[in-house]
């Protein structure tokens, strides 16, 4: 927020008040900034609210009726997004955004990692499938850039599928982690890119936005640019943040396994 509001500043970016609030508060996801520069923190806004949500209800509930929310909410999720497709068809462009549409992706990782304390779980067995996670792949490599272009279709059954198929796949490759795949996902390069994910994911939006790409050739050098401010953002800003934690609660890891 710092480097956009210095670029800001100098005419470089544009960027509004109510941009840098909706980025700050994490309510992008239902307050558009309308700002390209900001418009990605609405993944970031999901993902605080599901932080600030879940744990005080699995606390509440338990793991059993957890497990019974989320399940639940994997199958209200869509039927509340068709709702919102034809009661306000204003807020269509906005239906992959908010934290309330979008909560089947969310629950379907938090039922499989409450499913997957149970051992005799047949589903999560069913999902571990090569078969399975081999479709998933196919599903999110290809399929999904097919289903998208069918917006209703979309909305009611798309995002749901695409979670699954992404559940189904990482389940596998856990498990699986001396097959090719598993060591190409175990790959160092891979493996950082992982740990600097959160910190590329927050810089790349600005050394991609189309107010700084003027030319193709450019493409590639704003990408190392994105990834040399993630590796900085990470050892300058996070990780210190991670101290931090760890020094409150003791016996956090400061890195990514």
């Amino acid at each position: 927020m710092a480097a956009i509001a210095v670029m800001a500043r100098g005419h470089l970016v544009l960027a509004s008040p109510s941009g840098f609030t909706c980025s700050l508060t994490f309510t992008t996801d239902y307050l558009n900034p309308h700002s390209w520069v900001m418009n990605h923190s609405w993944s970031l806004s999901v993902e605080e609210q599901f932080y600030l949500v879940w744990p005080i209800l699995l606390m509440a509930a338990g793991e059993k009726r957890a497990r019974l929310v989320a399940q639940w909410l994997i199958v209200i999720a869509p039927l509340l997004r068709v709702f919102t497709f034809y009661a306000t068809p204003g807020l269509r462009p906005s239906i992959t955004a908010m934290f309330h549409l979008r909560a089947d992706a969310l629950m379907i990782g938090s039922w499989a990692a409450l499913e997957s304390l149970r051992p005799d779980s047949r589903v999560l067995a069913f999902l571990r499938r090569p078969g399975v996670a081999l479709g998933g792949a196919l599903y999110c490599l290809l399929l999904a850039a097919v289903v998208r272009r069918l917006q209703l279709v979309q909305v009611a059954f798309g995002y749901t599928i695409e979670a699954g198929a992404a559940c189904s796949v990482l389940l596998w490759a856990v498990e699986n982690p001396s097959t090719l795949a598993g060591r190409v996902l175990n790959w160092a390069p891979l493996v950082r890119l992982g740990v600097v994910s959160y910190s590329l994911y927050l810089w790349q939006q600005l050394w991609l936005s189309h107010e700084v790409v003027t030319a193709a050739w450019m493409v590639p050098l704003l990408i190392c640019g994105a990834v040399l401010c993630a590796e900085l953002s990470y050892r300058f800003v996070e990780l210190p943040m991670l101290r931090f934690r760890q020094s409150c609660e003791p016996g956090v890891p400061v890195t990514a396994p």
